[in-house]
């Protein structure tokens, strides 16, 4: 996505982007950072197995 707005910036077009394009590029960043947070954690906290454990 950062892509598309470095080539509108090279482009040389008026900074005129719609309202619509903006909340979709915001979206599509949280939507990074909630997929990096998720990952990191599961990373730091492996789950637990379901296995009871006998012994």
């Amino acid at each position: 996505m950062d892509v598309m707005f470095a080539a509108y910036a090279i482009k040389g077009a008026p900074w005129a982007i719609p309202a619509a394009t903006m909340n979709v590029w915001i979206g599509v960043g949280a939507i990074q950072v909630i997929g990096v947070v998720f990952c990191v954690t599961r990373l730091f906290q492996p789950g637990r197995s379901h296995q009871s454990v006998s012994g």
